[in-house]
């Protein structure tokens, strides 16, 4: 599992993503929000005991893929948003699953 303790650069670009684009409040509401917004200004150990396991459980525990549903490496900060809506993949497993589909697709298109 990827160290979440301290906030480095990845993960704060991660979590500063999933504000941006609406994704963590419209799945998981305000709240998730308003914890998400309070990590990234003020860290985590400022969480409450009420806090921290929205946190973990919403934030970290549904939207934080460790590792690549194919390959099982791990999946970069950089990589995480784009894993969240590709099956859980690594961006290369992403791109040979998204080959393979177009092949198995071209070869249906070609059998009917």
């Amino acid at each position: 599992m990827k160290p979440i303790a301290r906030l480095d650069r990845g993960f704060r670009s991660y979590l500063q993503k999933l504000i941006d684009s609406g994704r963590l409040k419209k799945e998981y509401g305000k709240v998730s929000l308003g914890v998400t917004e309070q990590v990234l200004n003020d860290g985590i150990e400022t969480l409450t005991a009420r806090q921290a396991p929205v946190f973990y459980d919403y934030v970290i525990g549904r939207l934080v893929i460790n590792k690549c549903g194919f390959c099982k490496n791990d999946i970069r900060w950089s990589e995480m948003y784009a894993a969240l809506d590709n099956g859980g993949y690594c961006k290369d497993c992403a791109k040979k699953r998204q080959e393979v589909l177009k092949k198995k697709a071209a070869q249906n298109k070609k059998s009917k």
